[in-house]
């Protein structure tokens, strides 16, 4: 059985907030590089300038200690200096990346329709590019068709992460532990 952690164990130099490990290097080298980004950098002390104006804006719109965020953004700059200033109001944060990768598409969107059995995405090939093909299975009896399914993923999803085509089967192409054979739907799609 395992026992309480004893907090006197921890290291007494650990930071308790992220901010606390920036402010050291903001106070020790405020002119050297703290982030880059596409050829753009911050120093340390530019920074905590953007960590300081965000904090201050965040308790213009009421943010104070202890509340809690959802932050949707991709990783960069601001992200951090946004991070960094929820750290320092005391509040909580949790970032959410917009780049739905294929298995999130599966299992956040279309998964969460109650007629979805199961469903799996694999890309395409077309002129210079590519696209998302999406393949269902859908509930035994259910009626939903591909432009109901469709309707109700295009409120989630930006224009070019929903899939150009929904393929709605009896069953997917699974393994004998289920796995679903995705390289099998793949083919599908060039022999059609």
């Amino acid at each position: 059985m395992s026992e309480a952690l004893d907090l006197s164990e921890i290291p007494a130099g650990l930071p308790g907030r992220i901010h606390e490990v920036a402010d050291r290097h903001i106070a020790a080298s405020p002119h050297r590089t703290a982030l880059i980004e596409n050829g753009a950098s911050w120093t340390y002390k530019e920074l905590d300038r953007a960590v300081v104006d965000v904090a201050a804006g965040l308790k213009s719109l009421g943010v104070r200690a202890g509340d809690r965020m959802v932050i949707v953004s991709e990783n960069c700059i601001a992200l951090a200096a946004l991070l960094l200033a929820v750290s320092r109001i005391d509040a909580w944060a949790i970032v959410a990346n917009p780049r739905l990768s294929a298995r999130e598409l599966d299992q956040a969107v279309l998964s969460s329709h109650d007629a979805v059995v199961q469903c799996a995405v694999v890309g395409r090939a077309v002129e210079g590019n590519e696209e998302v093909v999406a393949f269902v299975q859908l509930m035994p009896g259910s009626s939903v068709k591909p432009a109901d399914l469709m309707a109700f993923i295009n409120p989630q999803l930006t224009s070019y992460k929903r899939p150009s085509e929904i393929v709605v089967l009896d069953a997917l192409p699974a393994t004998s532990t289920g796995k679903i054979l995705k390289h099998k739907l793949a083919e599908s799609l060039r022999g059609a």
